[in-house]
């Protein structure tokens, strides 16, 4: 199924949904919100201002919970999805979370689409391996350069460390991006690196919190489906890396012997 034909734009919001979960992008604030998937025709609603009364029953339904119990619900979900913050307020059942706000993208006042040629700059580095270019990514002090240094030294040809410029042309990412990891913040103990797959609503957010372009409302709807559309195809994973630097670069190192990365062999002078 192709992203590109499911994601919607309702009023002031773009909506992906993927199986396992949805995207929300309010298009006037630029905040963005992951949820399940049986809430996206809920949300979908609230776009589209239908009456309350219907939104709620479909909520009581779908929670089974008490009418009253779903009007609160409901209305906690219109301010949340209204409000360029995190609400306190924000919905919740026990432990489960209606709506989560995943961040924030920055949106132009002014009005316009994606020229030809333009760029979306992500937060993170490029590498270029035999499977081809890697984008690594993650929040300050994660371990995200210690990784890259340590790939680097294994012979991977770091492109970009600090921002990387995603061309744009025909309404995909034209630089040929083989996989994509975002290491944790939180280490553990042990000397492995540990990989996981990540669902397409997983790596949509990613790329939306990651970028640092500004663009008007416009071209963030064309953005918003490329980055759908390269969420289903990429293959993403978090990553998460032992403690101390030695032991993340041995981790690296049983990685890249176990997939191949070699370093290039010295070059022997004339």
């Amino acid at each position: 199924m192709s992203a590109m034909g499911t994601v919607e734009v309702v009023r002031n919001f773009a909506v992906a949904p993927f199986v396992g979960g949805s995207v929300v992008l309010n298009l006037t604030s630029g905040t963005f919100f992951q949820l399940e998937s049986d809430l996206t025709p809920i949300v979908l609603d609230i776009a589209r201002d239908l009456p309350s009364p219907e939104i709620e029953e479909r909520m009581a339904t779908l929670r089974k919970i008490p009418r009253y119990v779903a009007r609160e619900r409901v209305r906690a979900l219109q301010l949340q999805l209204a409000s360029p913050f995190a609400l306190a307020s924000s919905p919740r059942l026990g432990n489960e979370s209606l709506v989560e706000v995943a961040g924030a993208v920055r949106i132009a006042e002014a009005t316009g689409i994606l020229k030809p040629g333009e760029t979306v700059t992500l937060r993170g580095a490029a590498l270029r391996t035999p499977e081809g270019i890697f984008f690594v990514g993650g929040p300050t002090g994660c371990g995200k350069s210690v990784v890259c240094s340590a790939l680097a030294q294994r012979g991977l040809e770091l492109l970009d460390d600090g921002q990387v410029k995603l061309p744009i042309a025909k309404g995909r990412i034209s630089m040929p991006l083989a996989q994509a990891w975002f290491v944790e913040p939180r280490r553990r103990s042990g000397m492995g690196l540990i990989l996981a797959r990540r669902n397409a609503a997983f790596v949509l957010a990613q790329l939306l919190g990651h970028s640092v372009s500004c663009h008007p409302r416009g071209a963030w709807v064309e953005i918003f489906k490329v980055f759908a559309q390269l969420a289903e195809e990429l293959p993403t994973f978090r990553v998460t890396i032992p403690e101390g630097v030695p032991a993340v670069q041995q981790a690296v190192r049983d990685f890249t012997g176990g997939f191949g990365f070699r370093p290039e062999a010295p070059r022997v002078g004339c």
